[in-house]
């Protein structure tokens, strides 16, 4: 919701040159504050409602898995929710944004380039989805992460299908791409329109502090989605590093279904087989120590048999050396 404010606030101001608003009157602002208002206010509000229905699974399986009495059908429900939900905040998002600048363009009426609105709102099928889906990763990391364990502890399989990070990260640079391209188209056509002078100016200040915004945002998103899987692990090598014992390890949780997720995975699988192959040697080593002190009782039982052996001939030679 602030990352949303802040957007509607700066890429409010630039869309107000791309309607024409740079050359009317304040009641024209006042009217488009108002259709902005509105529009943002009738897709905000099913936006919310959407993702409270959306996490409304989520929030009841951690009440009942607190409690204990988390069933494994929920569990996986669970599961199925948690992995949709980035790419259907993405989708609310791409839908949100187009929608709101269109009606308001359209009601609005006046607008000195069609050409610039309609670039304008493409600008927002491509901006929305690397911001959308990383906020959607980010918010939902520690319920992914708390059902990843729960999952790997109950045996639950994810079937989930994994994703190429190269894929994502293709998909990624081409939003970064295409929305500033199409967000700059709209203000050299509105410039070419009848913008001169100082609204030119202001137009391009604008219209640049936004696409910086959007990158900065963009960015900080983006290296968090990645960052923190891999701090996750490198927190669980560090600590069987430190201590020189997998036994106490924690599992790490699969966050990502990318190369990422895999290499989280296969710390877990190490870290397990480790713990195996250490409780084996352990009980290898216990069976040993055993085993010696069983020969060593026998071995004194043997010489103690071997003495009083040695002892009652001894006392027979001397007794038959007496009677000769």
């Amino acid at each position: 919701l602030a990352v949303d404010l802040l957007f509607e606030v700066e890429i409010g101001l630039a869309f107000s040159y791309v309607i024409g608003l740079h050359s009317t009157a304040g009641a024209a602002w006042g009217r488009f504050f108002l259709e902005m208002a509105i529009a943002t206010a009738c897709m905000l509000g099913p936006h919310l409602i959407g993702l409270a229905v959306l996490l409304r699974p989520v929030e009841r399986w951690i009440v009942d898995d607190t409690a204990g009495r988390a069933t494994l059908s929920q569990l996986e429900h669970v599961g199925r929710v948690l992995r949709r939900l980035p790419m259907l905040l993405t989708v609310l998002q791409m839908v949100k944004w187009p929608v709101v600048y269109a009606v308001v363009g359209l009601v609005h009426g006046g607008v000195p380039s069609q050409a610039a609105l309609w670039l304008f709102v493409v600008t927002f099928l491509f901006g929305p989805p690397p911001i959308g889906h990383s906020m959607a990763v980010l918010l939902t990391a520690p319920a992914v992460s708390r059902y990843s364990l729960a999952a790997h502890a109950a045996g639950v399989p994810d079937i989930a299908r994994p994703r190429a990070l190269h894929t994502q990260l293709v998909g990624y640079s081409v939003c970064l791409c295409m929305a500033p391209a199409f967000y700059m188209s709209s203000v050299v056509v509105v410039a070419y329109t009848d913008v001169t002078g100082t609204a030119l100016a202001v137009l391009i200040a604008s219209f640049l502090v936004a696409v910086m915004v959007f990158s900065v945002v963009c960015a900080a998103l983006l290296s968090r989605t990645i960052t923190t899987p891999i701090r996750a692990i490198a927190e669980v090598v560090r600590g069987i590093a430190a201590h020189g014992y997998v036994g106490d390890a924690p599992r790490v949780p699969t966050l990502r279904r990318d190369e990422i997720g895999e290499l989280g995975e296969l710390t877990g699988d190490m870290a397990q087989a480790l713990t195996r192959t250490e409780r084996a040697r352990r009980e290898a080593s216990h069976a040993l120590a055993e085993l010696n002190h069983t020969l060593e009782l026998r071995v004194a039982e043997r010489t103690s048999s071997l003495v009083d052996a040695n002892a009652a001939l001894a006392g027979e030679m001397r007794a038959r050396a007496a009677m000769e």
